[in-house]
């Protein structure tokens, strides 16, 4: 059950990869037309762009952080519920030797 959730967890990581990019891509998209970045002069365009680079990158690393920051978690979960089952099975075979003797 463990090593289920440590794949899926796997799984997630290498869809969230996929979708950052497609992200990505919309974000800026939606800021150019905000700004209307074709209108404007080079050097202005040029400097609103590079400001929605830093924006998007800024947004994307707060997303991974608090994916990351989940997903951490779910595994620690995952690893205390593998070692508390690990304790119940020790404990049912000490039982069993118990009341086999």
């Amino acid at each position: 059950a463990c090593k289920e959730g440590l794949r899926l967890l796997e799984e997630r990581k290498l869809t969230f990869q996929a979708q950052e990019a497609a992200w990505r891509q919309e974000l800026h998209e939606q800021m150019a037309e905000r700004d209307r970045v074709e209108q404007l002069n080079q050097r202005r365009r040029q400097a609103i762009l590079a400001e929605h680079r830093r924006e998007v990158e800024r947004i994307i690393d707060d997303r991974r952080a608090r994916i990351e920051d989940e997903q951490h978690h779910r595994k620690l979960e995952l690893l205390r519920r593998q070692q508390e089952e690990e304790k119940e099975k020790q404990i049912i075979d000490a039982e069993r030797s118990r009341l086999l003797q």
